[in-house]
């Protein structure tokens, strides 16, 4: 143990329909560990026979501050969308960024609906980040973490919300 406070961060797709599958087995769903290519086929093929209205999905990340005498701070942060019934390659992203169409994207003024039904994929890197789950539970975590640690908000906050807009390597 380092003695140090520590964040830790963990993401997942969950489907409506699979009832919350494929959850904290993402990565592996298909068997193997980073094999987006066979998650993908496999959600498509549970999803086959699945009409628009019950595609409903939802990107959670779970975040985790924790000091080292053992206190806690949990938060979540989510993206709801859909799940294409095909890829929607793009540009950008991994995992099953093809397969899902966020309910919004980012724009310069603001969160805009995505009427375009572009996927995670196609999106830009600014209008993904703007709704980003991973971002939206860096965000609370900013928000809750001075009461959690007794303290007043700083410029630091701000600082730290910005740490989880950052897309993890490929």
């Amino acid at each position: 143990a380092s003695g140090l406070p520590t964040v830790a961060d963990d993401s997942g797709l969950c489907t409506d329909a699979l009832h919350g599958a494929p959850g904290v087995y993402s990565a592996r769903y298909a068997g193997h560990h980073g094999d987006d290519d066979a998650n993908n086929a496999k959600l498509l093929r549970e999803l086959a026979d699945m009409p628009e209205e019950q595609r409903g999905a939802k990107f959670v990340s779970a975040v985790c501050f924790m000091l080292p005498d053992g206190r806690a701070l949990e938060v979540e942060g989510e993206c709801p969308g859909r799940i294409a019934f095909t890829l929607q390659n793009g540009d950008y992203g991994f995992g099953y960024d093809p397969l899902f169409i966020p309910d919004e994207y980012g724009a310069p003024d603001g969160k805009r609906p995505n009427t375009e039904r572009r996927s995670y994929a196609q999106l830009t890197p600014d209008e993904k980040d703007a709704i980003s789950h991973r971002g939206r539970a860096m965000e609370k975590l900013a928000e809750k973490l001075p009461e959690f640690l007794g303290k007043k908000p700083s410029p630091v906050g701000e600082a730290f919300v910005g740490a989880g807009h950052a897309r993890p390597a490929a």
